[in-house]
């Protein structure tokens, strides 16, 4: 039985980030979705997309450290050391591009290089933003200073290379510092298409990076060269499903029991539930449609289909069974973060969308029910009729615009709510409420047309929208079924 100290939560649920695990406890609970076998499969360029907390970064971190215990030379390159290539407005886009190929080898080269001690001056002056160059500027330094190798792994990584002349390059957090401004779009996008020509040239060369999935939207639908990248793109989403496998297979590893994601996949949730009986109570006991019902449904119910709100919500429960001297955390003890948990994610996606739509913050908050909505049943639920007049009158209150200069309107606001997930899209089929994310459906948020969804504000955000009004959210919002 665990005490819920800070450092076994952490041991328990894994760090909310999961570059910053320890590899070999990421290795030992690291979940292996479909999108993992599309990262690994071999083809040359593979751009992992999603929302922040859907787990591209630890992803992206598992794939290079199983390439290193192959032997692989693989690198992982911060974006710090990128940040201020193609930066320059007065270039034209063909040099922009011409400036991240340059760049990029150069980089690659030094990083590699480094493995040596050697001087190698005379040698990168030579690299000119060709594989070819690079390849061969590394071949005739390793082969001329292969005793210097300074460690084993090294020394294998290098033979390696040797025998296959293949280098695997990660990138992550490139939209780091991310403000989507015409400049940002253009840079990322020049970045895609050096990677697309030097991956072209040769079969020498593989990128693996992470994106968000706003920051591909906006490149995507701003450059038309980017459909030739289209195909290398692996959309990393989640069900609720695989998210409470994933964190069941974290639960059974802290206890030192083997856990075959296939077998927990093929379970019933009601079945998965129980691998977390040594930790929480099974039945939250909450008031209208939350009145006893299973805890783990209560839980998916305020995540946005990513990882990393499981494992917050979790820690956060544990944090006040802790101080409630609770063995296991209890229904009080879950209900007690939900206000802090709520704020906490509308304070998120303000920080984070901001520098796209500098005016977010009123138009996030003004999706909260007037008081005339919240006498009726759907108070956070819109047709598209009339999710259009509620932002149509945001927008009389309101001067919103967005800093790459796409055009306000009710539709475009409506586009933009969806995709940053404050709104999804909902229809009951059968007695069943199915939702729809803007990952897994981009096109049901048309200007033109209407597909029977209606438009509801996610449950994660309405306690910091509703504040002090608990009872109120616990009649109103529906949980979701199990399997969903």
């Amino acid at each position: 039985m665990p005490i819920f100290t800070d450092t076994e939560i952490v041991r328990l649920f894994g760090f909310e980030d999961g570059e910053n695990e320890r590899p070999d406890r990421l290795k030992e609970y690291f979940f292996r979705n479909r999108a993992y076998e599309n990262l690994v499969g071999g083809l040359p360029i593979r751009i992992l997309v999603g929302h922040k907390g859907v787990g591209k970064s630890a992803l992206l971190k598992i794939a290079y450290l199983e390439d290193k215990d192959r032997h692989e030379l693989a690198i992982w390159l911060q974006p710090d050391v990128l940040k201020d290539v193609a930066e320059s407005s007065d270039r034209s886009f063909v040099q922009l591009v011409n400036d991240w190929k340059a760049a990029l080898t150069h980089k690659i080269f030094a990083h590699i290089a480094a493995l040596v001690a050697a001087n190698v001056s005379s040698v990168k002056a030579g690299i000119q933003g060709s594989i070819e160059s690079l390849v061969r500027g590394l071949t005739n330094v390793f082969k001329a200073e292969k005793t210097l190798i300074y460690d084993e792994i090294s020394r294998e990584a290098v033979s390696n290379f040797l025998n296959t002349k293949r280098i695997v390059v990660y990138l992550d957090d490139l939209d780091r510092g991310w403000e989507a401004n015409r400049q940002d779009i253009v840079r990322i996008s020049a970045l895609l298409n050096a990677i697309r020509d030097l991956c072209g040239s040769s079969q020498n060369l593989s990128f693996r990076l992470g994106l968000r999935s706003d920051v591909y939207f906006l490149v995507r639908t701003s450059d038309e060269s980017t459909d030739k990248i289209e195909s290398n793109v692996i959309w990393l989403t989640w069900s609720n499903h695989e998210i409470l496998a994933m964190m069941a297979k974290r639960v059974e590893t802290y206890f030192g029991r083997v856990a075959d994601e296939q077998l927990l996949l093929g379970l019933k949730q009601r079945d998965l539930a129980q691998k977390f009986n040594p930790i929480m109570v099974p039945i939250f006991h909450g008031v209208g449609k939350w009145e006893k019902v299973p805890t783990h449904r209560a839980l998916l119910s305020l995540t946005r289909r990513r990882p990393r709100d499981f494992v917050k919500l979790l820690s956060s429960a544990a944090r006040v069974a802790y101080k409630n001297s609770h063995k296991i955390i209890q229904s009080g003890d879950i209900a007690a973060i939900f206000e802090a948990y709520s704020s906490e994610r509308l304070q998120d996606i303000i920080n984070e969308f901001r520098s796209e739509l500098p005016l977010v913050k009123p138009l996030v908050y003004g999706m909260r029910p007037t008081r005339k909505e919240k006498t009726t049943l759907e108070s956070y639920m819109f047709t598209n009729d009339q999710l259009v007049t509620k932002l149509k009158n945001l927008m009389q209150q309101n001067s919103f615009s967005f800093v790459n200069g796409h055009v306000v309107t009710a539709h475009s606001l409506a586009e933009f709510l969806y995709k940053i997930d404050l709104i999804t899209a909902r229809k009951e089929e059968g007695g069943i409420i199915v939702r729809r994310y803007f990952d897994e459906s981009r096109h049901l948020q048309n200007q033109f047309v209407d597909f029977g969804f209606k438009w509801e504000v996610h449950p994660a955000y309405r306690w910091a929208l509703q504040p002090g009004e608990p009872d109120a959210i616990f009649k109103d919002v529906d949980l979701i079924a199990d399997n969903d």
